[in-house]
């Protein structure tokens, strides 16, 4: 399966995404940010020219000093590589930080940190260069100073390892409804997913992956003669 409209529905919700970092983005600046903090920012760049959207998602975050960080999230649902994701990515970090500053944002003389997160659908191995300067020309002496250092994280929901389901990791669960290749391995991963989500909070959350996994998912797999089913297993789970 591959991402979807729907991705974006779900990385809309806080639980999500943070869920998304605890368990695939393994580095050290995690352990400085509060993961409580997590908020939705206005996506809108207004330039010299007019308004212009910056990107899927932009996420903001405290770290535990106070200081804000933000991740911009790009959801590739293509099932193509995009090879010029990195040029695309530094010109979403560049309009974050032109809007930060017009807006009046930034307090003191830093930038704050950014970091620039791509979440991949497709089933393709992901070999587009995760740095900038892989894409320019390198071969004209005394360029290399002016080469933008800029990198980008990826999570490629066919390549990452599975989690232990005893974390009960929202994105895993997810990821494991996007990888099934079977019914039964379908119907595990609904089940999953409805476990990981139960509690009135997740109530929305878990209305909407219910009724994507059993009018997307569940139909690709699911015998014929069982489609017809679907009405009953739906008012079963209160969606």
């Amino acid at each position: 399966m591959h991402l979807d409209s729907h991705g974006k529905i779900m990385l809309s919700f806080v639980v999500v995404f943070a869920d998304l970092l605890r368990g695939f983005v393994k580095q050290p600046w995690l352990k400085h940010v509060d993961l409580s903090t997590i908020k939705p920012l206005k996506t809108e760049h207004t330039s010299d020219k007019g308004v212009t959207r910056l990107n899927d998602m932009v996420w903001k975050l405290r770290k535990h000093n106070g200081e804000p960080l933000y991740v911009v999230v790009m959801m590739e649902i293509q099932s193509k590589v995009e090879r010029f994701m990195a040029a695309r990515m530094n010109m979403y970090v560049g309009l974050l930080y032109d809007m930060l500053v017009r807006s009046g944002q930034i307090k003191g003389s830093k930038l704050p940190h950014v970091v620039p997160l791509v979440l991949y659908g497709g089933e393709r191995k992901w070999n587009a260069p995760l740095e900038l300067r892989q894409l320019i020309d390198d071969n004209l002496p005394g360029m290399g100073c002016y080469s933008n250092q800029f990198n980008y994280h990826l999570v490629s929901v066919h390549d990452c390892a599975e989690l232990d389901p005893a974390q009960r990791n929202v994105a895993d669960a997810w990821f494991r409804a996007l990888r099934v290749r079977d019914y039964p391995s379908a119907s595990a991963a609904l089940t999953q997913l409805i476990e990981v989500l139960e509690g009135p909070e997740h109530a929305r959350l878990r209305a909407i992956v219910t009724e994507w996994f059993l009018d997307v998912v569940l139909k690709v797999f699911l015998p014929e003669r069982e489609l017809g089913e679907l009405g009953n297993l739906r008012a079963g789970l209160g969606t």
